[in-house]
């Protein structure tokens, strides 16, 4: 072997950078789903938000939702009505909010015998229908439960070991909970709600320190920003799911979850769209016409991105991930 020249330098090697992953292509993702492959299909789909054509977006959300995949289809639906198809595709709303798991979520709601929009729009708030989903401080499912509180709410309706990713399951111990505390603070649901996410202890204190302040003027006085904002975030996805979907005059609704006055038996009725539209059976959602001004006032939440002003904005997911 030949002795290396002194004094000369020896010869670069120039490696070529690994590429960057792509996210799989649109028809790779419609494979995925074409062979059951649903969960994988999410993912995939998840990675194009805001990156490919607003339409090829919205039939993905369509493709996603059809199989049961909420969580991805409300994400992508709701990046395409924020890209302006809200107003030339409205069956997009369906999917924003969707009635995912009907029969599921109607039982629950008689649990409590609160009106199915109410108890989609805490869903909503809580997971944004991802059954897996799980807090930082460890609530799980889709009406994120604390797996202690859980536990001791499903012994007193005869579940034992709760599987709390299961969403009939989850749904019926969590409607169970907020029953308790609906019973607990005088049939009101707005603090039904600030117990729910804050705790009955701490919602006590507050109803002491109150005394009869209405609920609407308590919420802007609670201390801690996460209970108004969630309560804020429930009321905003109730009267669209109101509107939407069950023909609730907004003023009406509104009452029931400031004030706690009795919805009238004609506005608890069956949803105007059975089940999230499709792009060739379902009719988009017929949206009641305007109601009576409310008589309670409610902040509006802020909005998470522009949409269109016709029907109200998704409001901001109370972080248990980047969503």
């Amino acid at each position: 072997a030949q002795m290396p020249e002194l004094g000369k330098k020896k010869p670069t090697i120039e490696i070529p950078a690994p590429a960057a992953s792509a996210p799989a292509s649109p028809p790779l993702v419609e494979n995925y789903i074409s062979y059951g492959l649903d969960e994988l299909a999410s993912a995939q789909a998840l990675k194009y938000i805001g990156s490919i054509d607003k339409a090829k977006e919205a039939e993905l959300a369509f493709a996603l939702s059809a199989q049961g995949q909420h969580y991805a289809a409300l994400r992508l639906a709701r990046d395409a009505v924020n890209r302006g198809l809200g107003s030339s595709m409205p069956e997009l709303w369906g999917l924003v909010y969707p009635l995912a798991w009907r029969p599921i979520v109607s039982a629950g709601a008689t649990i409590p015998g609160i009106p199915e929009a109410l108890a989609y729009a805490i869903i909503r708030s809580e997971s944004v229908f991802d059954p897996k989903a799980v807090s930082y401080a460890g609530a799980v499912g889709l009406t994120q439960l604390m797996p202690a509180t859980a536990a001791e709410t499903a012994k007193g309706i005869g579940i034992t070991k709760p599987v709390l990713t299961d969403p009939e399951v989850n749904v019926r111990i969590g409607m169970t909970y907020y029953s308790y505390m609906l019973a607990r603070f005088g049939g009101k649901p707005m603090r039904a709600m600030f117990a729910y996410n804050a705790g009955p202890s701490r919602m006590a204190g507050w109803s002491k320190e109150s005394g009869e302040l209405p609920d609407d003027i308590l919420l802007e006085t609670l201390h801690i920003a996460q209970p108004r904002q969630y309560a804020k975030n429930i009321i905003q996805a109730a009267l669209a799911y109101g509107k939407i979907h069950y023909g609730i005059l907004p003023g009406k609704l509104l009452d029931y979850l400031v004030l706690g006055k009795p919805l009238e038996p004609e506005a608890q009725v069956q949803p105007i769209s059975a089940s999230a539209p499709s792009q060739t059976t379902d009719a988009a959602p017929v949206a009641a016409s305007a109601g009576a001004p409310a008589t309670a006032s409610v902040p509006t939440p802020s909005a998470e991105a522009p949409v269109t002003n016709k029907t109200p904005p998704p409001e901001p997911r109370p972080g248990i991930s980047e969503f």
